[in-house]
């Protein structure tokens, strides 16, 4: 018999005073000390029946209001899209289940609109307090209204707003059929199980490759039978199946599987397809199986399909619903993605500088016990440098990234999870589905690779509302490490997807070095103008704080990159690399640098400095290059160019900002 999975305990931070995070770098400043408080709470009319366990509940369908069938009317053919802000949630600690004789109250809906939803489904409310909930969020009532009136649904929410309710909900409501949610990544399948199975108490079950045969067959023979759901002759059928893409179209699929899930949707007792963090899908092309999750509605035609996250932008609603072929009435939940509790900030420094500042960064935060932390590189080659580095500090951290084997991440993750390590160093494999509610840092050794993929993983601080922070200690000569990973992940895009992730990597840079715009900005990813100005409850990010710092860097860039093409011999077609370049002594005497009326000499450095700045300006023609025997590519600037004779000589804030050297 299969063992329960096994749970993932939250500890919580102890709460400390919001300026012990001041950490002798004066770019720092203090999260707010305090949010906006909770909307006023409005409460329905509603009247409740006697609160039944969840165990007993099945095939309620019949007792609801009739859903609102798919319209095939002209006026359907444009997408809804509502909009919402996030607002705080209530939540209950006990679910009912385990205290049946609590007092019944209406659902509290803090300010949100239930009235619709209500007034199809009246009994819903049970449903929330039986899934241990007393309120639901701006947003949430209208993707589950969606889903229970069975359109596509896309929700793009903030992180944390819970997007996860949203699709589980009207799954439990109904009752009478199996959803199927798909996610990307084993570390997000435990967690939905544990978070399903044992904290919601509904019957849910994974599908892995390493489960043993005997568990296989006979979930697959429950899968096959006549189903009663939440009861049945051989074991508990569920109401949720979870599964990674491969266990559908992997080159282990079981053929098993995608019959007895054939067999479910003839019958009519397939609901619903699930895929949590659907940015994967237009992100990771090098997983085959999961863009074969394009397939879904050909071989479930009928099937409706619910997509989350809180990372799309309008681009990537559009590409998701056209690659996924969901329907022309599909419902999009959209809000703003901001998080006001979160403060951002940018601390400059340069290479030889960058590692230390951080390592001095976390002492201080293991020193005062101020959270958990995340440290985000982009390369499992600099996981493995910083853990070391921090090792030597005396700084216990887990490590997590794409190169370790199944149980070391597992191991590795629970450990962070529990709170028995404060600090864990990862790529970008942890930031999709952590739901650990008490991060208080995200740092980035080095920028992210996009603002998708910046907002991705700050979000992980600060779910439980509290004050939170993320850094990005940047150095610019990180460009050239991190432009060549665009080169490597770009296998199956078409140049058109490869030119627009290269400048959205240009763009991170840019919003690191220019701070003309607010960072909270740059990170909505709806389009809206929110802005650390928008809410007194927003702490100001880096950016806008230092606005008005004196600061005034001159230095005739046209002169400098004229020199840089003219180094580069026209005859040899591979170009130089930037530090090919940055040692060529004609750079360091071909015009002068001035930093607030000081002249700087032109090191190599320096040089180096500049080249990158030019690099992330896109004036330079470069090229991509790895052998076979290197683990590692790079990149070369060509001898042609573009136009460089106008270019502006102010340097931008970032680039020699006090303190760097």
């Amino acid at each position: 018999m299969r063992q329960s999975p096994k749970k993932l305990h939250r500890i919580t931070a102890p709460q400390r005073n919001a300026r012990s995070s001041s950490l002798e770098i004066e770019e720092i400043a203090p999260p707010p000390r305090k949010l906006a408080g909770p909307a006023r709470s409005l409460k329905t009319n509603v009247r409740h029946t006697p609160m039944s366990s969840i165990a007993r509940r099945s095939c309620l369908a019949t007792q609801v209001a009739p859903s609102k069938q798919v319209s095939k009317s002209g006026d359907s053919s444009k997408v809804e899209v509502i909009e919402f802000s996030a607002s705080p949630p209530t939540r209950k600690r006990d679910l009912p289940s385990q205290n049946p004789h609590r007092p019944k109250a209406p659902l509290i809906t803090s300010g949100v609109d239930c009235s619709k939803l209500l007034s199809h489904y009246p009994k819903i409310s049970d449903f929330l307090r039986d899934l241990g909930y007393e309120s639901l969020r701006k947003g949430q009532p209208e993707a589950i209204h969606a889903a229970l009136g069975g359109y596509d649904v896309v929700v793009r929410l903030a992180t944390g707003v819970g997007k996860t309710l949203a699709a589980v909900l009207p799954a439990y409501y109904r009752g009478n059929g199996l959803t199927v949610i798909i996610v990307p990544t084993r570390s997000l399948l435990v967690q939905y199980v544990s978070k399903l199975n044992v904290d919601f108490g509904l019957p849910t079950m994974s599908f892995q490759s390493e489960m043993p045969p005997a568990w296989k067959d006979l979930f697959i023979m429950n899968l096959r039978q006549e189903p009663v759901f939440g009861q049945a002759s051989v074991a508990p059928l569920p109401y949720f199946l979870i599964i990674n893409p491969e266990q559908l179209f992997g080159p282990d699929a079981s053929h098993n599987l995608m019959d007895a899930l054939q067999r479910l949707r003839n019958k009519g007792l397939l609901s619903r397809f699930v895929m949590d963090e659907a940015h994967t899908f237009l992100e990771w092309t090098f997983r085959n199986p999961l863009q074969r999750l394009t397939q879904l509605r050909t071989l479930f035609p009928g099937v409706p399909i619910t997509a989350l996250s809180a990372t799309l932008t309008d681009v990537d609603v559009r590409s998701l619903m056209s690659k996924l072929n969901l329907r022309p009435d599909t419902k999009v939940i959209t809000g703003l993605t901001d998080r006001p509790n979160i403060t951002y900030n940018v601390i400059y420094s340069s290479s030889a500088e960058a590692s230390s500042k951080l390592l001095r960064f976390v002492v201080r935060l293991q020193k005062e016990q101020a959270g958990s932390c995340i440290i985000y590189c982009v390369s499992p080659k600099e996981c493995d440098t910083l853990i070391s580095q921090l090792r030597n500090m005396k700084v216990t951290a887990a490590i997590y990234h794409s190169k370790m084997n199944a149980a070391e991440l597992t191991q590795n993750a629970n450990d962070w999870l529990s709170g028995r390590t404060q600090f864990i160093v990862a790529t970008s494999s942890l930031g999709v589905g952590i739901d650990k509610r008490d991060v208080r840092y995200v740092l980035h050794y080095g920028p992210p690779l996009s603002f998708t993929e910046w907002a991705q993983q700050s979000g992980r601080a600060g779910r439980d509302g509290l004050p939170a922070t993320n850094v990005v200690f940047y150095r610019l000569q990180s460009f050239e490490n991190h432009a060549p990973l665009v080169w490597e992940e770009s296998s199956g895009w078409d140049v058109v997807t490869h030119r627009s992730r290269f400048k959205q990597l240009c763009d991170v840079h840019m919003c690191c070095l220019a701070p003309q715009r607010c960072i909270r900005q740059s990170l909505q990813l709806s389009g809206t103008s929110f802005d650390c100005t928008s809410s007194a409850s927003c702490a100001p990010c880096s950016s806008c704080r230092h606005q008005q710092r004196d600061y005034h860097a001159v230095v005739n860039l046209s002169v400098f990159a004229s020199t840089a093409f003219n180094a580069i011999p026209a005859n040899v077609g591979d170009g130089k690399t930037i530090r090919q370049l940055s040692e060529t002594k004609k750079l360091w005497t071909a015009t002068s640098l001035k930093v607030n009326e000081t002249t700087v000499e032109i090191t190599s450095s320096v040089a180096r400095d500049l080249l990158n700045y030019l690099a992330v300006l896109s004036l330079f023609n470069i090229s991509y290059h790895k052998t076979r025997h290197q683990q590692k590519g790079f990149f070369k600037i060509l001898a042609s160019g573009h136009d460089v004779s106008m270019l502006n000589e102010q340097l931008p804030k970032g680039l020699f900002s006090k303190g760097r050297r």
